[in-house]
Order: C-alpha cells, then structure tokens, then sequence
C-alpha cells in the first residue's frame, strides 16, 4: 500500500524520547513530566493535569470520583496548590477547589460524601463542600499540616501537623476539642481514626506508633518502630493497623500495641504510602521505587505489582469494591489500577 512521510520538526530541548526496554515509550516534556505511548500493564486510567506533585488520593464512598491533593513550587511561589475531583471511568475533571495558598498533602471524605477535608503547606486545613466546592470551614496550625482525617460519625475532624501535635476539632463550631501529641520536636506524619471512631493512631518522626482514647486524649496503647512513621492506616475490623516507614518497611501491627504481626516489604528504597481495601483483605503500598504492590492481609503473599509511576509513588487508595486501587506520585500523575488477574484494556483520560 503507498504511503507518504510527511516532515516534522522535533527540538531536542523541548522533546526527549526514551526507549527502555521491557517498559512503555516515554516522552519526556519540558516540564519534567513525562507521556507514555504505551500504557503500563495493568493502568486502566491516568489523570494528568495537576501541576506538581500528587500526596493524596482519595475515592468517594460512590467508587465514581477520585479526589487528589497536590501542588509544588515553581521559581520559590506556590504553583498548582488545589484539590481536584475527577471521574473515576473517564478521567475527565468535575470540580477544583481552591483557596489554600501552598501544597495540599492531605485530604479526606467524609463518610456520606458530602463533605471534603484537606490540609495544606499554608499550616491550614480546609472544610469543602464536595457538590459546590464551597469553603466550610477553616482550621490552622503552626506548620504544615502533614494528615487530616474525618471522624466516622462526622461531627469531628482531625489534623496531624509538622508542628509535633495533632488536633481534634468539632465540625460544626471549628473549635479545638483535643490534642493527642505535643511534642513539637517531632512532626506528625499521620493521624486517623479508628473505624469505630474510638480511638486516633498517630505515627511520625517519634519512631512510634501512638493509640489515644478519642474522647480523653489519653495515650493507650504504643507500637516503637526502627525508623521514621511516613503513613499508616487502622483495619476495618479494628484489630490491626498498617504502617509504611522510612526505612522500607510495611508492616501489621496489633491495635492494642506491641511488636509487629507481619511484614510485607523490608525493601531497600522505602514505602510510602499504604491502604488497606474495605474488606480489610487486601494491603497495598506506593514505594518510592516507582511500584505499588498489592499483598493478601494475612499471608503476605504478593499478589499484584504495578510499574509505571516515575519517582516516588506518595499515595495509594483502594475503590470501594476493593477490584481496583488508585495511586499518585511525585511524576503529577494519577493512575486507577486493576488488581485481579485479569486485566482490562488500558485507556487514557478523555477516551
């Protein structure tokens, strides 16, 4: 069949072409992003468009919109620092909410998904209405607020801080009810509820995880740790919670304390970001490889990696029904990934 070749001119300073055998063609734009031609095994989606980095991924209780939190720097001044809800089938954007005045590196829904939580850089967490977009309420802190967390009744929320403490605020009025760490030599990296509601998990540069009495702010329970806490998440049966550390590790670990139950990576290059499915089956971890891994919560046994992130994967999130996980990473993308064995046909956003 004839065919023509019509001319094209690429600048090599705008434009970087890279073949790496066993992996997708990569483009590498001037931004320092970068476009794949082929979609990695396994990527049922990517979301592009946020500038800077991704810290928080987050799917709606409805399993049909992802909520991302990122931002970086550009040239010292805040660049891309918003809150973004997208369509988690076509990839298109829904809804962006802004106001916070540097990086957003945290973010949570509430359980009815009306209402969206989400910490900033600025040292201010913000309360969003998820239909509008529009600011409920504000909460600030004396550094940057690293983890934010809704209370599973709705009536508190809970902001985790560089500061060293972490706070427990009424929904409704605004007002501080609690603060579970004080020691302002040690960043809180993250702070969650328990599904009960009954207790707050904090973890961070301490090299300890912390279980406190929600309502007396009293410290019940303590897990000590070899390295830094970077993330960590509480069971939905409240047995058990997970960690990621600085060091590589993923690890289980009683809720009432004491020495680990398992470990899932002792990896050389170090996790982090974990999740565990609704279910309470299933762990899955951002490694700063690039992977995620997916592992059964009580063999251990790997049952699913995913390559394709460039750099540090800062955070992942299983859908509601547990089939498919969503990851975001330093690279400013977002990727929806399907976990069981077989694999649907890739697609980019927008088809």
């Amino acid at each position: 069949m004839p065919f023509s070749l019509m001319p094209c001119r690429i600048s090599l300073r705008r434009v970087l072409l890279a073949i790496i055998p066993g992996t997708a063609c990569l483009l590498a734009l001037p931004d320092g992003r970068s476009a794949e031609t082929t979609p990695p095994a396994g990527q049922l989606l990517r979301l592009e468009g946020q500038p800077g980095g991704v810290f928080a991924v987050v799917f709606l209780p409805d399993g049909k919109h992802i909520l991302s939190a990122g931002g970086g720097y550009r040239a010292g001044r805040p660049n891309g620092c918003d809150l973004r809800l997208w369509d988690a089938k076509t990839g298109k954007e829904v809804r962006r909410f802004e106001g916070h005045m540097g990086p957003v590196l945290a973010a949570a829904v509430s359980p009815d998904g009306q209402s969206i939580l989400s910490g900033s850089a600025d040292c201010t967490a913000q309360l969003w209405e998820c239909s509008t977009g529009k600011e409920l309420a504000r909460f600030r802190h004396q550094a940057a607020i690293r983890s934010v967390a809704i209370a599973p009744d709705g009536l508190s929320i809970l902001t985790g801080s560089s500061d060293g403490t972490t706070r427990r605020w009424e929904t409704a009025s605004g007002q501080m009810m609690q603060i579970y760490d004080r020691d302002r030599t040690r960043a809180v990296h993250c702070a969650v509820f328990s599904p009960d509601g009954r207790h707050v998990v904090t973890g961070g540069f301490g090299r300890s995880i912390r279980v406190w009495e929600t309502e007396t702010a009293r410290m019940e329970a303590h897990c000590d740790t070899t390295a830094t806490v970077l993330h960590l998440v509480v069971a939905p049966d409240n047995l058990g919670l997970v960690s990621a550390d600085s060091e590589g590790g993923v690890w289980l670990w009683p809720i009432r304390g004491g020495d680990p139950v398992r470990g899932y990576s002792r990896a050389t290059r170090a996790a982090s970001a974990v999740a565990i499915s609704s279910d309470g089956k299933q762990v899955a971890a951002g490694m700063r490889d690039g992977t995620v891994r997916v592992w059964d919560r009580e063999s251990g046994k790997e049952k699913a990696r995913f390559e394709g992130h460039v750099g540090t994967v800062s955070t992942v999130a299983f859908a509601p029904d547990g089939r498919t996980l969503a990851s975001g990473g330093e690279d400013g993308s977002v990727r929806v990934w399907q976990i069981s064995r077989e694999v649907a046909k890739p697609k980019t956003a927008g088809e």
